[in-house]
């Protein structure tokens, strides 16, 4: 998993770094497609406004694609989170000085039912991950597509 969350803040950033090159302005400098993912709180809020500017960076300037992607993914990223979260403030530590066994089996079985609830929102937030990141690179390619179709058409026409 730590690999697989490697992997995707590398691709981040360069997906980041590409919008520069496509002529997109504005929005979050590039270095905070790392390090907005570790700044506690910050964490929840940075890395989909980096997001938001790959995404827009990316679209294509004949049209606009839909952000629903991007918003199911991160919504179930952050429900996933916040869900594990507590669970884990739920779930009994020490089950030797329990003096209601019937309060110890209700809290341990509402931690996994938590645990489930938090593996699903995680599996879909990798599936829509995965949507994510081949649509923004699909989008960059027509993006560049139509970055090298203005320069031929701009040297054609200053050749005339």
């Amino acid at each position: 998993m730590i690999a697989t969350a490697a992997v995707f803040i590398v691709w981040f950033f360069k997906a980041r770094r590409n919008i520069e090159r496509l002529g997109a302005s504005g929005g979050l400098p590039a270095g905070w497609a790392i390090g907005g993912w570790f700044i506690p709180c910050a964490s929840l809020v940075l890395p989909v406004l980096v997001a938001r500017d790959i995404w827009n960076g990316s679209s294509p300037r004949s049209r606009r694609i839909s952000m629903a992607p991007l918003v199911v993914w991160w919504a179930a990223w952050v429900i996933g989170g916040i869900v594990q979260a507590v669970r884990t403030n739920i779930e009994p530590d020490d089950f030797t000085a329990v003096s209601d066994v019937g309060a110890l089996i209700d809290d341990y079985t509402t931690a996994r039912s938590l645990s489930v609830v938090a593996g699903i929102a995680w599996t879909v937030a990798a599936v829509f991950a995965i949507v994510v990141v081949r649509r923004v690179g699909t989008m960059q390619s027509e993006r560049a597509d139509e970055i090298r179709a203005e320069a031929t058409a701009s040297r054609l026409g200053a050749a005339e």
